[in-house]
């Protein structure tokens, strides 16, 4: 391995395979391959795009890595981590992920999830805005992997060996409903997927209203927090050291955003669009309107988590009118969804 090479040794059997993503501001995903004695894992993959293909082979040859006797495990759905998972798996390969996020990840662009989005997109208040309205151009559909029933669910708890590591799984649901982190005691790593992040904050979007991400999230950082953990391998960007202390600052990132949610609510009536537009983003395009169709998805997404949120702590209630959802001050009387 060079120096320019996308393959680095974190420690002897584990390495880091760094793929490339284009047309996105996450410029790379982090994929993790770990040496058994009888079988090898990667955990993740990438987009399922020709660009990011060619690069996993690539890392994958220079590290002699013979599929047929690799498993892969994919931390959640989204699919610069498991896009690829179809290309690269072999008929021996075991893909293991969680039901929850399996069910999705099985039907490639064919998931209902995506189907779900055509309300997303109605009741955020982002069709109405004229802003995004086509699942197309959502990245995530776009370089989905293809439909396949070959996958192995995983629950919260479970060990997978591969040679002197013992992954237990630990589900993280905020980031997705199913997200899974792996975690080695005896070397105190967790591999956080997009659970922990360091430099950038793990998008959190409320897609539906049975559930309440945001809150599940902050209960994951708690979770997360219990384990003995010296490092951290996650799925952008460089690893972290102290782990409390990326999740204090989550959970400070979170505490900020919901006060200026509730600013932005003040004493009127918004939808999500109307807050997202108004959040203050770490991008260097200042202007809403400029925004690429999938970043303002992102936003309102995120908006509306907040939103939601601050609603099941019975700070904000929710109203619909014509199919979107609404929210504005509680009166002390009304709680949550209607």
């Amino acid at each position: 391995m060079n120096d320019t090479s996308a393959v680095k040794e974190i420690r002897p059997n584990l390495y880091t395979i760094g793929v490339p993503l284009p047309k996105t501001p996450l410029k790379m995903t982090n994929a993790y391959l770990l040496l058994g004695k009888d079988r090898d894992l990667l955990i993740d993959t990438a987009f399922n795009h020709p660009m990011c293909l060619e690069a996993m082979q690539a890392s994958l040859a220079e590290l002699h890595v013979d599929m047929a006797r690799t498993d892969i495990f994919l931390t959640h759905l989204h699919s610069d981590h498991c896009g690829l998972v179809q290309r690269l798996a072999s008929p021996s390969t075991r893909i293991y992920v969680s039901e929850a996020d399996g069910v999705v990840v099985a039907q490639g662009q064919n998931a209902g999830f995506w189907d779900a989005f055509t309300s997303f997109y109605h009741f955020t208040g982002l069709q109405k805005g004229g802003h995004v309205t086509e699942v197309a151009q959502h990245p995530g559909f776009a370089y989905a992997p293809e439909a396949a029933d070959n996958y192995t669910h995983v629950e919260d708890g479970r060990v997978l060996e591969v040679g002197d590591f013992r992954l237990r799984c630990v589900l993280t649901k905020g980031h997705t409903r199913g997200h899974l982190c792996l975690y080695e005691p005896s070397l105190k790593i967790l591999f956080s997927g997009d659970h922990i992040l360091g430099s950038i904050t793990p998008n959190i979007t409320q897609t539906g209203f049975d559930h309440d991400a945001l809150g599940e999230f902050l209960h994951s950082l708690d979770l997360v927090d219990s384990l003995d953990i010296d490092c951290v391998l996650p799925g952008h960007r460089k690893a972290i050291t102290d782990s409390r202390a990326r999740t204090a600052e989550l959970r400070r990132h979170h505490e900020h955003r919901l006060a200026e949610t509730l600013d932005i609510v003040g004493d009127g009536r918004v939808d999500s669009v109307d807050v997202a537009r108004k959040m203050q983003w770490s991008l260097t395009i200042r202007n809403w309107d400029d925004y690429p169709p999938a970043q303002k998805l992102f936003s309102a997404g995120e908006a509306l988590a907040h939103l939601h949120h601050l609603a099941v702590r019975g700070e904000l209630k929710s109203e619909e009118e014509d199919g979107i959802v609404y929210y504005r001050r509680a009166d002390g009387h009304v709680k949550g969804l209607p």
